[in-house]
């Protein structure tokens, strides 16, 4: 699904595509149960379930830093394929720091908010 987003936009394809297929996956997923629950309850899927909202808060302000601090050869501007790869070190700079402040703020200040009760 990400990798047809990705395409939808480099080939600036309308958003109801994405939209149908979306839909298409709910009811897959809803229709199929067990394969459904299956590949929704690995563990990557999960981890990403688990720092998205670190990601929602990050993706903006990391992508600011980077449209002002990295410096774009003229080569890699050229190539279709040297933009994937921008794209995909742009992703792993997000999953970096959104695990990084998963751990360090997150689940701390999930901890302190909601205090375990004693038993």
């Amino acid at each position: 699904m990400a990798a047809t987003g990705i395409l939808a936009m480099h080939f600036a394809l309308p958003d109801y595509v994405l939209i149908l297929e979306f839909a298409v996956l709910l009811l897959l997923v809803a229709h199929n149960e067990e394969t459904g629950r299956k590949i929704l309850e690995l563990k990557p899927l999960m981890f990403l379930g688990e720092i998205s909202y670190s990601m929602y808060l990050l993706h903006l302000p990391i992508l600011i830093i980077w449209l002002y601090s990295v410096p774009v050869p003229p080569v890699l501007v050229s190539g279709k394929w040297n933009d994937f790869a921008l794209i995909g070190l742009y992703l792993a700079a997000i999953l970096i720091f959104s695990t990084g402040t998963y751990y360090v703020a997150e689940i701390p200040l999930r901890k302190w908010l909601v205090p375990q009760k004693k038993v």
